[in-house]
């Protein structure tokens, strides 16, 4: 999910929202067409009529893409109208036709969402939903392009609840309970060595071992807890780059290089794949000189995220682009 305007978006394929009637442009198809020069227009007109949900593919011309998916949506009139089972067809059908083009990627403007008059958050809902349940999701990378905020909204009792969050979290009492407080690791240590009996060999020497080992861990370095994080939760690779929506390419990298140096943005998304507690994104962050900063909104939101257990990267991107915030990988 990207801010942008779909005409600028490198992609295999560009999605063009367009009316049945070959004559009657507007909305993003116009930007599109503006963009590609008048090739595209014409190749549309060479079509002629087409039936709602109907796909059709031209060269992409001026557009950085190869081939534009014509997609005939549905205007809303009070969504007693079969809308959504239509509008749900344009995204299927698209997607479809991708796989059969052999295409590697797809980008998506929010289909019916603009002069067709679709409610935006229903409209999300159903692109979102369309899209992760495509069967062919993991051969084909999905761009899903939003023009401005407007085009995703939080449920306002979501919205407030985030908003208190922030409000309550003020910057001297993180710094105070949070920043200054040993790590849960460090912590973890210090209770292991503070509660030992004062006789027992045995036992002594079996709570040293422990104390040994996480003292051990404070010195790994990022990508050694990583490793150990993502065999202690029994995931595979594949699932963590996927879910973190971040290239395979990238997480070779940093599997085979232990002193690997990431960026703040992809140890995020590898958290909220791996589902991990705030303490434990925490550490992971500071394995490379990072942490959640209190006077940061996108750190505040990310925080709300991970306490309020929401994993699922399109929704904790949602939230930061409602609030103008940089977006996840």
């Amino acid at each position: 999910m990207i801010r942008n305007n779909i005409a600028n978006v490198k992609a295999d394929i560009i999605v063009c929202p367009c009316n049945q009637n070959p004559d009657s442009i507007g909305g993003a198809q116009k930007a599109v067409y503006e963009a590609a020069g008048e090739a595209l227009f014409h190749a549309r007109q060479g079509i002629g009529w087409m039936k709602t949900a109907e796909v059709q593919a031209t060269p992409a011309f001026g557009l950085p893409a190869e081939y534009v998916f014509h997609v005939a949506t549905p205007a809303y009139i009070d969504g007693k109208h079969a809308e959504e089972r239509k509008l749900k067809k344009c995204y299927r059908n698209a997607l479809a036709k991708a796989s059969a083009y052999k295409c590697t990627s797809i980008a998506f403007p929010l289909l019916s969402s603009g002069t067709y008059g679709y409610p935006k958050e229903e409209a999300f809902e159903i692109a979102k939903n369309e899209i992760l349940k495509y069967p062919g999701i993991n051969d084909v990378d999905v761009i899903l392009v939003l023009f401005d905020p407007e085009s995703y909204h939080i449920s306002l009792k979501r919205k407030q609840d985030i908003e208190s969050y922030i409000n309550d979290r003020k910057v001297n009492q993180i710094l105070e309970h949070e920043y200054r407080k040993p790590s849960a690791i460090f912590e973890e240590a210090m209770s292991s060595y503070a509660d030992r009996p004062k006789a027992g060999n045995a036992y002594h020497s079996e709570k040293r071992r422990k104390l040994e080992d996480i003292l051990f861990r404070q010195t790994e370095t990022f990508q050694e807890m990583l490793l150990r994080m993502i065999d202690e939760k029994g995931y595979l690779d594949t699932e963590v780059y996927k879910k973190a929506n971040i290239d395979r390419k990238l997480f070779s990298k940093i599997r085979s290089n232990r002193n690997y140096h990431p960026k703040k943005e992809t140890i995020l998304a590898i958290s909220f794949s791996l589902e991990l507690t705030k303490d434990e994104t925490e550490d992971l962050l500071r394995r490379a000189g990072y942490a959640l900063s209190p006077s940061s909104k996108m750190d505040l939101i990310v925080s709300y995220c991970l306490d309020r257990e929401i994993y699922d990267l399109i929704d904790v991107n949602s939230l930061l682009f409602e609030y103008g915030q940089p977006l996840l990988p």
